[in-house]
């Protein structure tokens, strides 16, 4: 999600509490998009999976 994305979407949300469980998957960056540059691929990849280890060790808190 971008953060146009991200603002379209918190506007849409009805409560306080709706609006603070949106948030870019990558906390306070966005994910590259690699569409246009081969090289970016793996780093971003790398990028996703480190986030996601972190994701899941957040919700099993």
């Amino acid at each position: 999600m971008d953060r146009t994305n991200l603002r379209d979407v918190l506007a849409m949300a009805s409560s306080p509490a709706a609006r603070a469980k949106v948030s870019l998957f990558l906390k306070d960056d966005v994910v590259p998009d690699p569409y246009f540059d081969n090289n970016l691929f793996d780093p971003v990849y790398q990028m996703i999976a480190a986030r996601c280890e972190e994701l899941l060790k957040e919700l099993v808190v």
